[in-house]
């Protein structure tokens, strides 16, 4: 592309032509830095970005413009973003990063992304609404305590010391 993206600690995105190698514009973005940001596939002019704060934002523009057009707000700081193979939704992914049973993407709902965060919760956004639900969650710390329901061995439901509670399918 024309264009090179880049995030900085202080929450700006930062463009550069890469054609004539010159800085072009700085763009603020984000509160307590720009964790990670990706560019629709089919649409170059779309751009969305995670922040340290829990917000996700989409952005339009091209060059030196671009308008942040809506935000949605999720728990913890988000830490990917990824365009999902049908261009249509977004992945975020948390850290540490989910066991591979839990990486699927689902196709039951074309127009929407999935949001993680640093505190253990995946997050599906609909692009049409950029209303965040909670898809999954997990846990970031020591677990304390393994409850398996009384004739259900296939849920578990488990606690932390924080008094912090996910149950699991």
């Amino acid at each position: 592309g024309l264009f090179l993206l880049a995030g900085t600690e202080n929450g700006e995105v930062c463009v550069f032509n890469t054609k004539h190698r010159i800085f072009r514009a700085s763009v603020t973005a984000a509160k307590n830095g720009v964790r990670t940001m990706c560019c629709s596939e089919t649409d170059d002019t779309c751009l969305y970005i995670g922040a340290g704060d829990g917000t996700v934002t989409h952005f339009c523009g091209t060059d030196c413009h671009w308008k942040a057009q809506r935000s949605a707000r999720v728990q913890g700081k988000v830490m990917s973003l990824s365009v999902r193979a049908d261009g249509k939704s977004l992945l975020v992914g948390m850290s540490p990063p989910p066991p591979p049973s839990l990486t699927h993407t689902h196709t039951h709902t074309p127009h929407f992304f999935l949001s993680g965060t640093s505190r253990g919760t995946m997050y599906e956004i609909e692009l049409d609404t950029f209303t965040p639900k909670i898809l999954l969650s997990s846990h970031v710390d020591s677990i304390n305590a393994v409850v398996f329901p009384k004739n259900l061995s296939t849920t578990t439901e488990t606690a932390m010391t924080s008094c912090e509670r996910c149950c699991t399918a």
